[in-house]
């Protein structure tokens, strides 16, 4: 797995950021964090990116400027993984094989 990072920004006013506090939620509550997963400000980072990471995570944002709010902002992480390689070897190795030859197939799959 890459390293994959989701970022939430707020609005601007002028040169002054409105946002006080952001926080990244998913379908299941708060975002579980471990090794793999950190939360620092609005950016939610994975690393690696696992499949197990797919699914909906929402930014919460607490607005600040002249009155108190709260925005959401949703977004989903599909995480796709490309297809296995499969290769099958065989003990011994002949091109020709008879019936009541015995042999032997090992199957690997990357």
């Amino acid at each position: 797995g890459q390293m994959y990072t989701l970022t939430c920004t707020g609005a601007l006013v002028g040169n002054t950021s409105i946002v006080s506090t952001t926080a990244w939620r998913n379908g299941m509550g708060g975002v579980p964090r471990g090794n793999d997963i950190t939360v620092s400000g609005g950016t939610l980072t994975f690393n690696p990116l696992r499949t197990s990471h797919g699914g909906q995570y929402i930014c919460l944002s607490t607005l600040t400027y002249l009155f108190n709010s709260t925005a959401t902002n949703m977004t989903n992480v599909i995480v796709q993984i490309p297809p296995p390689t499969v290769t099958i070897t065989s003990t011994p190795i002949i091109t020709s094989y008879y019936a009541g030859t015995p042999l032997n197939l090992t199957c690997t799959v990357q």
